[in-house]
Parts: C-alpha cells; sequence; structure tokens
C-alpha cells in the first residue's frame, strides 16, 4: 500500500488514514500519516497498545458499520480489509452495496479492500460469485471510483489456512 502511494507521488505528510488492525495503523503511523483505527472492542485496543504501542486517541470503539453509518467525515486514505464479505453475506447491519457506497463517501482519494473470495474453501458456498473479477466490477458499477487497481494477493494461505486466503488487495482511485 505503501509503496503504491509512493508510486502515485502523493507527499505523505498529514494525509488522513482511516482503518482497523493495529499492525497497519502502526505501519501508517511510522509513515508520518494521520492514521485512526476503528476497532469493535476496548480489548482490541489494548492489544493494539501492548504490541504496536498505540494510543487511545488513535482509534475509536466502533464497528466499522456503525462509524460509516454515524460518522460523516471523510480521510484520504481507508483501509477496508477482509471485512466487506460479512457484509455481502448479510451478517452485518448494512448491505455490501450499502456499505461500499459508505465507504466511497468518506473516502477521498484512495480505497485500499481485500475481502473474502469464491476460491477459498471456507467461503466457496457462500461467495460463489465473489471472484476478483466480481469485486472489481462491483465496485466500479456502484461507485464513482475512477481505475480499481490489482495489488498482489496475500501469502496467508499457509499450514492450517491452506486453501484459504489468497485474497486480491485493491486499489480504489477516485
Amino acid at each position: 500500500m505503501l509503496d503504491f502511494i509512493d508510486k502515485i507521488g502523493w507527499d505523505r505528510d498529514g494525509l488522513k488514514v482511516i482503518g482497523s488492525y493495529g499492525w497497519f495503523m502502526k505501519k501508517f503511523l511510522n509513515e508520518r500519516y494521520d492514521a485512526i483505527g476503528v476497532e469493535r472492542s476496548e480489548q482490541a485496543l489494548e492489544i493494539g497498545k501492548i504490541a504496536y504501542g498505540l494510543k487511545r486517541h488513535n482509534f475509536f470503539v466502533s464497528s466499522i458499520g456503525d462509524f460509516l453509518i454515524n460518522f460523516n467525515k471523510q480521510y484520504d486514505i481507508g483501509l477496508f480489509l477482509s471485512m466487506f464479505h460479512y457484509y455481502v453475506l448479510d451478517k452485518q447491519k448494512c448491505s455490501g452495496l450499502e456499505i461500499v457506497k459508505k465507504i466511497y463517501r468518506i473516502t477521498k482519494k484512495i480505497l485500499f479492500l481485500d475481502m473474502g473470495q469464491n476460491h477459498e474453501e471456507w467461503l466457496k458456498g457462500s461467495l460463489t460469485e465473489w471472484s476478483e473479477e466480481h469485486i472489481e466490477k462491483f465496485i466500479m458499477g456502484n461507485t464513482f471510483f475512477k481505475k480499481v487497481f490489482k495489488l498482489g494477493k496475500d501469502l496467508d494461505d499457509v499450514k492450517i489456512y491452506s486453501k484459504n486466503y489468497g485474497r486480491i488487495l485493491f486499489a480504489c482511485i477516485k
């Protein structure tokens, strides 16, 4: 993600980032971004404090769906990692269509997104049409992002997770 932003040529100083996962927030903070995380629980924040030295003021305690519904602030960069499939599967308050529109609304410049895909063993029966091509078409057909880039696959499909993961990371540009 950082390499892609550098390739675009943006100055990092002061760019506002919204996302979750303490590791990613720490990485962006270390690179001079103004990063804010959204975590479901105080326990997740405690883990972020212990593991990554994150400060409480860098996080909201909320589900990402509630955050997107209740906050109207915009961020230059959005990280929506390994969450979108829960909305597609109707396991959250918003549908996949509603949430992608809300994510688009708060993203000023670029959205990084990955999600469960139909090649994953544990999701084959429930995300049957959600291939990387379908995800790209869904994003382009339901938002006004100008371009979607496929940045590569994760390497998490090892050991007990073999036949799962191998998800594409998308960069969606306004």
